[in-house]
């Protein structure tokens, strides 16, 4: 077999890439959809009543601010003493969907990751229960 001149084998490059890029080479193309589908899919959806607090971290820092647990009143209440509700600001902001509902009871819908060692909630849905 000849060799390829670095003209042709850089023209094969560029047709190549081309091709993927405009979607023609399938297998590639979906290599390349795939990997910007970066949405969160939640896996464990469940519901903790409790009452929602906060706890100062970073003081003295620039990143001061609160992160929010909630103290379980239901089925949780048995293992864990308090269960970290993760916001979804930096820690120096508050939660505009958790922050009003602090000191509160409150039923939350999420994402419950729990361990051996730890529980979190990522907060779906919030509502104060009455």
């Amino acid at each position: 077999m000849g060799k390829k001149s670095g003209e042709n084998l850089n023209k094969d490059w560029e047709d190549q890439l081309k091709k993927i890029i405009i979607g023609e080479d399938d297998e590639k193309s979906a290599v390349f959809q795939e990997e910007q589908d970066n949405s969160y899919n939640p896996i464990n959806i469940g519901f903790i009543e409790g009452k929602l607090i906060t706890k100062k971290k970073g003081v003295g820092s620039k990143s001061e601010g609160v992160v929010y647990y909630i103290l379980p009143i239901d089925q949780y209440h048995e293992r864990w003493e308090e269960i970290l509700v993760r916001k979804k600001t930096h820690l120096w902001q508050n939660d505009l969907q958790l922050h009003p509902f602090v000191g509160k009871v409150v039923k939350i819908k999420g994402d419950i990751i729990e361990t051996r060692s730890s529980i979190t909630v990522d907060c779906i849905e919030i509502w104060e229960k009455k």
